[in-house]
């Protein structure tokens, strides 16, 4: 028998005042009342299923009784551990992956107050900055990581080719080319169209 058993109490209140049971050959049992009276008691380890015990008892006379009992330990299978789950209060989120990307929309521009416009992807809720020596601005992705932003550039000089730069909150950097065709002399510059 192993370890993981239930302990019961066997026992008898009057077996014969010299009555000694054996168990085994072996007296295992603890007495019980005044001496001689014959009660006697034994604590036995269950496995479940059907266990089994062999009680012998020996009067003064040499007479020996023997009884045979099974006791049969029925044990509910427990029931299985459901697969562990994040509580209910709680929002399980894997990690999201981005790329900055950057585009302009156009690199010239003929009008009074000349502009750029500027697109891309970037990290949901991050701020895009977009800069130059003559104007700049910023916004931020939408949660489709998309941005749109017009950024005018009103100091810029005629036909000057100037930096434009589009930064992202949490890295990526792309550098555009910019210039102003508008004239305030002559209107736009004959040389694009």
């Amino acid at each position: 028998m192993g370890c993981h058993g239930t302990n019961v109490r066997v026992g008898c209140d009057r077996f014969g005042t010299r009555s000694k049971p054996l168990i085994g050959g072996v007296d295992r049992c603890q007495r019980r009342g005044p001496p001689g009276c014959g009660a006697w008691s034994i604590d036995l380890l269950l496995e479940p299923g059907a266990d089994g015990s062999v009680f012998s008892a020996t009067d003064d006379a040499g007479n020996t009784s023997e009884i045979r009992l099974t006791v049969y330990y029925d044990v509910e299978k427990p029931p299985e551990e459901p697969p562990e789950e994040p509580p209910k209060d709680t929002t399980t989120t894997t990690k999201a992956t981005w790329e900055f990307s950057a585009n302009q929309d156009y690199g010239s521009c003929a009008e009074p107050i000349p502009y750029g416009e500027f697109s891309g992807k970037a990290k949901s809720g991050s701020t895009l900055t977009v800069s130059s020596e003559f104007g700049g601005g910023s916004t931020v992705a939408g949660e489709d990581r998309s941005y749109w932003l017009r950024v005018e550039f009103p100091s810029a000089p005629f036909a000057k080719v100037f930096p434009v730069k589009v930064k992202g909150e949490f890295g990526g950097k792309k550098v555009f080319e910019f210039v102003s065709n508008y004239s305030a002399e002559g209107g736009h510059d004959r040389s694009d169209g």
